[in-house]
C-alpha cells in the first residue's frame, strides 16, 4: 500500500492531474494516467467507496458519504466490481466537519494535594496544611517540614508516611497559568515528628519565579521508584546512592553481610531478581521481586500403587512395574512424583502407559543400581511435592504473595492444593467438585512487624463454584530473618478407593517478595 500510494503521488506531481473519473486518475486531455506499476502497460489505479469494510453501497464515484476507501490498480477499461475489492477496504481517518462554538470551559485544576507555603525555617511544626523548608530559597534546602493535615483537615499521615527514599514530587502554585515550581528527591523516608513530618531532600530544578508567604501550591509525588540511572554521570542509583556494579551470587544464602557491601546491587541467579543493601539487611530493588516463576504448565497424575520392580524398556530408559497402578492408556501428558528410595532423587517424572501394571519414565535412563522408586499414590494420603520455593530472609516490612493459576480434570474424586510454609499451612484446598474447574489461588502472606508473625490473606477467584477449605490458618509463628522454604504440594484420589487418573495441571506459579 505504501508503494502504490508513493507512485500515485509521484504520477499526480509529474502529469496534468485534473480529476478522477470514474475511478480513475485523469489528464487535462482527459486521458488515465498511467503510473506503470503493476504489469508496466496502461494499469491506472481505480478508487471505491463503500459504508463498510464488506464493501456494502460499493460505488467507484467519489463520495463524502461512504466512510470506507479502497484502491486498485486494473486496465483502463476494466469493468471492476466489489468483489475485486475484497480484503482492500480501509476506514478514512475522519471526515469533514463543521465546528460549532461552546462555552468557555472551567480552568483545570493541578493533580496533588493542596499545601500552603511559609518562608519559615526553622525545624518546627509548620502549621496545619503548611510546607516550609530549612533555606528561604528552596533549591537551596536540604530538608522540608510539611503538616501531617491538608489545609482543609484530611490527614495526610498514610500518604506521607509511605513515601520511600528516592521518590520525587513537585511543588508548583495551585494555577492555570505558570508560577514558581521546584522539583525535589527524597534522600530518606519520612521522619514522623506526630502531626507533622521533616523530611531530607535534595533539589533537582527550580524556576526563576520564587515562592512567596501563604502561597497555595499543590504537592504532586511524581514517582516511587527508588532506583534510577543519574542523567549526568549514568551510573545507577538506588535511593539516591551510587550502586553501580552488579555482583551476581547463585542463592540467598551466599549473600555477604549488607553491612559490609553498601555500594552494590547483587544478582541472585537461582531467584533471578537484583536486591540491595538497606542497613543491615537485603531488599529487593524497586521494593519488588519475583523470586519464583514457573516454566511450562504441569499436570501431576498420581498412580494407585506403588512400584514394585523396575527394568530396561527395550531402549535403555525405565520400565516400572506396579500393578493395577490405574492410569489409562493416552495418559501421557502428566508427570508422577518420586519422593526417593534407591539412589532415586526426589521429584516429578514424565511417564509413558504401557499396560495395566507397567508405565514408562522416558527420561531416566535403565540403571540396576537406580532401585525401586518410592511412588506417591493417588490415596488422599501421600502429598506430591510440586515445587519448592525458596524465599529470602525478610524484613519487617516484607510480605510474599504466591500466585497460583490451576486446572482440575472432570471427577468428585479428591484434587487437593497445599501451600505450606515451614510447616504452617497457609493454604489447603480441597477442590473436589465434578467438572473441568479452573481457579486461581492468590494467598498472601504478611508479617506483622516481626520476624516470627506473619498473617495470611486468602484472594481466591474460581469457576464451577468451589468453595474454601476452612482448614487455613490465618497466624504462624516461624522466624523469617533466615531463608525459609515454601512448599507446593497436592493430593490425589480417593482414601477408599485409589485411583491413578486424577490430575491437577498447575499453569502458572509466581512468588512474589515486597518490602
Amino acid at each position: 500500500m505504501a508503494t502504490l500510494l508513493e507512485n500515485v503521488i509521484r504520477k499526480i506531481l509529474q502529469e496534468d492531474f485534473v480529476r478522477l473519473l470514474g475511478g480513475a486518475l485523469v489528464d487535462g486531455d482527459g486521458n488515465p494516467i498511467d503510473l506503470g506499476i503493476g504489469s508496466g502497460s496502461g494499469m491506472v489505479p481505480f478508487y471505491a467507496y463503500a459504508s463498510d469494510q464488506n464493501g456494502t453501497g460499493f460505488t467507484l464515484a467519489n463520495s463524502t458519504e461512504l466512510e470506507y476507501v479502497a484502491v486498485k490498480v486494473a486496465a483502463p477499461d476494466a469493468v471492476l466490481t466489489v468483489a475485486d475489492f475484497a480484503g482492500l477496504w480501509f476506514h478514512r481517518k475522519g471526515l469533514p466537519g463543521t465546528s460549532i462554538p461552546g462555552a468557555d470551559g472551567l480552568d483545570g485544576k493541578n493533580g496533588g494535594f493542596s499545601v500552603v507555603y511559609s518562608s519559615d525555617t526553622a525545624a518546627t511544626d509548620p502549621g496545619q496544611g503548611i510546607v516550609k523548608f530549612n533555606n528561604a530559597n528552596p533549591a537551596l534546602a536540604t530538608a522540608m517540614y510539611i503538616s501531617a493535615l491538608s489545609p482543609s483537615g484530611t490527614d495526610l499521615t498514610g500518604l506521607i508516611s509511605t513515601i520511600p527514599s528516592g521518590a520525587k514530587f513537585v511543588l508548583e502554585i495551585d494555577s492555570p497559568v505558570s508560577g514558581a515550581l521546584a522539583v525535589f528527591q527524597f534522600t530518606s523516608v519520612p521522619t514522623d515528628n506526630t502531626d507533622w513530618f521533616t523530611v531530607s531532600i535534595t533539589n533537582l530544578s527550580m524556576s526563576s519565579s520564587s515562592f512567596t508567604q501563604d502561597d497555595t501550591c499543590v504537592f504532586q509525588i511524581m514517582g516511587f521508584s527508588n532506583i534510577a540511572i543519574d542523567p549526568v554521570t549514568g551510573r545507577l542509583m538506588v535511593d539516591g546512592v551510587d550502586k553501580s556494579g552488579t555482583t551476581e551470587v547463585a542463592t540467598f544464602s551466599v549473600l555477604p553481610d549488607p553491612t559490609t557491601v553498601p555500594l552494590n546491587v547483587y544478582y541472585v541467579a537461582a531467584q533471578d531478581c537484583f536486591v540491595y543493601a538497606n542497613g543491615s539487611e537485603w531488599w529487593p530493588v524497586n521494593r519488588r521481586a519475583i523470586v519464583y516463576r514457573s516454566g511450562n504448565p504441569t499436570t501431576v497424575i498420581a498412580p494407585a500403587s506403588l512400584a514394585s520392580a523396575i527394568a530396561d524398556n527395550g531402549s535403555g530408559k525405565v520400565r516400572v512395574t506396579a500393578a493395577a497402578h490405574g492410569l489409562t492408556s493416552g495418559q501421557n501428558n502428566g508427570k508422577i512424583y518420586i519422593s526417593g528410595g534407591g539412589t532415586w532423587t526426589a521429584g516429578l517424572y514424565r511417564f509413558t502407559y504401557v499396560s495395566a501394571s507397567t508405565y514408562d519414565l522416558q527420561d531416566v535412563t535403565y540403571g540396576a543400581g537406580l532401585g525401586v522408586p518410592t511412588v506417591a499414590r493417588g490415596n488422599a494420603t501421600d502429598e506430591i511435592v510440586v515445587q519448592t520455593i525458596h524465599i529470602p530472609p525478610l524484613t519487617t516490612q516484607s510480605s510474599i504473595e504466591l500466585l497460583i493459576a490451576s486446572l482440575y480434570n472432570d471427577s468428585t474424586e479428591t484434587k487437593r492444593t497445599i501451600i505450606d510454609w515451614e510447616g504452617v499451612r497457609f493454604y489447603n484446598r480441597n477442590d473436589n467438585t465434578s467438572g473441568n474447574d479452573a481457579s486461581f489461588h492468590g494467598p498472601t502472606i504478611i508479617n506483622l512487624n516481626s520476624n516470627t508473625l506473619r498473617k495470611s490473606t486468602l484472594g481466591l477467584a474460581f469457576v464451577g463454584g468451589k468453595s474454601t477449605s476452612g482448614s487455613v490458618p490465618i497466624e504462624g509463628t516461624f522466624n523469617t530473618a533466615v531463608g525459609t522454604t515454601m512448599i507446593l504440594k497436592a493430593l490425589l484420589g480417593n482414601s477408599t478407593t485409589p485411583i491413578g487418573t486424577e490430575s491437577i495441571t498447575f499453569n502458572d506459579i509466581r512468588a512474589v517478595w515486597e518490602s
